[in-house]
């Protein structure tokens, strides 16, 4: 029994080293597939500008390449806003008005 629990400890703390390491080659793949995409959007960026006649190194390609990421961030927003709940926001209860009238010793009270 005693041989055991050091065995099985190694074997957990092994199977630890697995996991963190599936997960840092996991994040590893997900950042290249954003820098591929980056890449492409850069690169069609480019063509399209080009495309419109501007060349590198001319204010018009620049101000191109600009409008084109803005576009995309516009759209990205807007993904996210269509696909986002909306938010609820509970307005309180308007309180009732009371109106107290007192009459020799006694008080009426009506709310509203």
């Amino acid at each position: 029994m005693k041989a055991t629990i050091p065995v099985l400890l190694c074997a957990l703390a092994l199977a630890a080293c697995e996991s963190e390491t599936e997960r840092a080659a996991e994040e590893n793949k997900r950042l290249q597939e954003q820098a591929e995409a980056a890449a492409q959007a850069a690169k069609r960026d480019d063509d399209t500008c080009r495309n419109y006649g501007f060349e590198p190194g001319m204010p018009a390609y620049g101000d191109c390449r600009i409008k084109l990421v803005s576009l995309r961030l516009q759209a990205a927003s807007l993904i996210v806003q269509a696909t986002r709940p909306p938010v609820v926001i509970d307005q309180p209860q308007a309180s009732a008005m009371t109106r107290c009238q007192t009459n020799g010793g006694i008080t009426d009270c009506q709310s509203y």
